[in-house]
């Protein structure tokens, strides 16, 4: 896709992953570190589909190598409202220095079985080589979840720990298959 100004091309975007979980499993990891040596630094996850177990929360944790999620240095912030509280003050936080992004805003799923799955936005700015503070990335999504039900959420933040490889999805906990379905697009945009 590219975008115009004035009749000008300013930049394109290039698909770099695609894929699906089909069947249960712990996590996903979606790798960009190939595509940022050929000075793509922009990225925007599609994910579609989200089915988590009910009662488990949907983090995202960026990675310092393959296979290497950070352990700390998430920070940002984030909301959520919707049909069961359409207040957004009773749901809006702030994380520091943690291991996960919370892109639920730390509600747990509430698909009832599947029924009210997921769709949700991510965008990361990896930066470059030389820039502190980065990835910084911003999301937005909606889906079935506790106390605010059909709901928007979204929030934004950074990760310190040069966590640039790419990013996992997973749940609150590691010791089950608990991520049940998702489909997945990731484009990339040269930054500059």
């Amino acid at each position: 896709m590219a975008f115009y100004t004035g009749g000008y091309k300013v930049d394109t975007w290039i698909e770099v992953a695609t894929g699906a979980v089909t069947s249960a499993t712990t996590h996903f990891d979606i790798d960009w570190n190939t595509h940022r040596g050929d000075d793509y630094k922009i990225f925007k996850i599609f994910l579609t589909d989200v089915y988590v177990t009910d009662g488990l929360t949907f983090y995202a944790r960026f990675l310092t190598a393959n296979n290497t999620p950070a352990t700390a240095g998430h920070y940002g912030g984030y909301y959520t409202h919707g049909e069961g509280n359409g207040d957004i003050t009773q749901n809006d936080a702030s994380y520091n220095n943690v291991a996960y992004v919370p892109l639920w805003g730390l509600r747990t799923a509430a698909s009832i079985n599947g029924t009210y799955r997921g769709n949700l936005e991510f965008t990361v700015n990896t930066g470059n080589e030389a820039a502190a503070g980065v990835p910084n990335y911003w999301w937005h999504g909606t889906g079935r979840i506790s106390t605010s039900l059909a709901s928007n959420y979204g929030g934004a933040g950074t990760c310190t720990q040069n966590a640039k490889y790419g990013v996992r999805f997973e749940t609150s906990t590691n010791t089950g298959n608990n991520i049940l379905k998702a489909r997945y697009k990731v484009l990339g945009m040269k930054n500059g």
